[in-house]
C-alpha cells in the first residue's frame, strides 16, 4: 500500500521534531546529541519503508514516536555541570511537568501562605506583636507580674511535688515495653555415632558433643513406630538399640496373671530359664547345718545374792 499526502507530511514533520526535541532536552552534551541523531537514523522509517506494513502498523508506529516526542519535552530532566563548581544541578525547562525552579518556589510559597491562614495566627507571633507595641510602663509592670508568679509557683511546688510525681510514676508503669528477642545462636550438635546436625538454640556453645544416641527413638524418629514395639514376627519386630532393649528386658513388662512358678512343672521352669524351689536341692549340695548355739545365762548383778 501506498502513504497519503497526509501521512507522508506526518512522518516528515515527526523526523524534524524528534531531532529538534533530542537538541532541546539533551542541550550542552554533544555526545548524547550525536548518539540521539545516530538512533532516530536507524529506528526511524521512512515513508518507503513505512509503506510496506499495513495501515494500523502505520498509525501505531506514528503515534509511538509522537509519545516519545511527548515523553522529551515533559518528562526528562537532565543535569547541567557548572564550570566554576564542577557540581551538578538539574535543569528545568517550562515543558517539564515539574515545572521550572521559579514556579516551583512560587508554589511552595504559595502552600506555606495557605497554610498559615488556616492554622491562624500563632501564641508566639501574638506575643510578638504585643511585645513590640506594648509601653515601657506595661512592660514594667508585666515584668513584675512574671516576678510575682515565679515566686508563689516556688512556694506551692513542694505541694504538688507528690500528685505530679505519682502521675509520672503511674504513666510510666502503664507503659509497657517490648521486651527484647531471645537470642539464637548456631549449634553443630555432633552425634554418638559420629555425624553431626546443625541447630538454632539458645546456647552459645558453638559444638555440642552427645554421648547417647538421641535419634533412636520414636519422638526423634516417627519411622520407628511403624516397624513395630517388638510384637509379632522377626519382620514386624522393632529393630535397632531400643529393639534389643526391649526384648532383652522383656520379662520385667510381664503381666502378673501368669501361673506361678510352683503351679508349674520343673521341666517348664528349666526350659523357661527361671529360678525355681527345685534349684534349692543342689544348691545346699555340701552345705552343713548351723549348730545350735548355747543358751544365754542370766548373770546376777553384783552385790545381790
Amino acid at each position: 500500500m501506498s502513504l497519503t499526502q497526509a501521512q507522508k507530511v506526518r512522518a516528515l514533520s515527526l523526523y524534524r521534531r524528534l531531532l529538534k526535541a533530542g537538541q532541546t532536552t539533551f542541550a550542552g552534551d554533544q555526545r548524547v546529541i550525536s548518539a540521539w541523531q545516530d538512533k532516530i537514523k536507524t529506528s526511524f522509517k521512512g515513508p518507503q519503508q513505512l509503506a510496506s506494513d499495513g495501515a494500523k502498523a502505520v498509525e501505531a508506529k506514528l503515534q509511538e514516536w509522537e509519545d516519545v516526542i511527548m515523553l522529551l519535552r515533559r518528562n526528562v530532566v537532565q543535569g547541567t555541570m557548572h564550570p566554576e563548581t564542577g557540581a551538578y544541578s538539574l535543569r528545568f525547562t517550562a515543558d517539564t511537568e515539574l515545572g521550572s525552579n521559579e514556579s516551583v518556589k512560587q508554589a511552595r510559597k504559595q502552600q506555606l501562605e495557605s497554610l498559615a491562614t488556616s492554622k491562624g495566627p500563632s501564641c508566639r507571633s501574638s506575643q510578638t506583636r504585643a511585645f513590640s507595641h506594648a509601653s515601657p510602663a506595661q512592660l514594667l509592670s508585666a515584668s513584675s507580674r512574671a516576678l510575682d508568679f515565679s515566686t508563689s509557683s516556688r512556694h506551692a511546688l513542694p505541694q504538688q511535688r507528690t500528685f505530679s510525681s505519682s502521675r509520672l510514676y503511674a504513666a510510666k508503669a502503664s507503659s509497657s515495653s517490648v521486651p527484647s528477642p531471645v537470642p539464637h545462636f548456631p549449634t553443630t550438635m555432633i552425634l554418638s555415632d559420629g555425624s553431626s546436625i546443625q541447630m538454632h538454640t539458645t546456647s552459645p556453645r558453638h559444638v555440642t558433643r552427645l554421648t547417647r544416641d538421641v535419634t533412636n527413638h520414636p519422638l526423634w524418629n516417627p519411622a520407628s513406630e511403624k516397624r513395630g514395639n517388638g510384637q509379632g514376627d522377626g519382620s514386624e519386630a522393632e529393630v535397632g538399640r531400643l529393639g534389643r532393649f526391649r526384648r532383652r528386658f522383656a520379662e520385667e513388662a510381664i503381666p502378673a496373671s501368669l501361673p506361678s512358678s510352683g503351679a508349674r512343672s520343673g521341666s517348664a521352669q528349666a526350659a523357661d530359664g527361671r529360678f525355681g524351689e527345685e534349684d534349692l536341692a543342689w544348691m545346699s549340695v555340701g552345705g552343713r547345718q548351723a549348730r545350735a548355739g548355747t543358751p544365754i545365762s542370766k548373770s546376777k548383778a553384783k552385790g545381790k545374792k
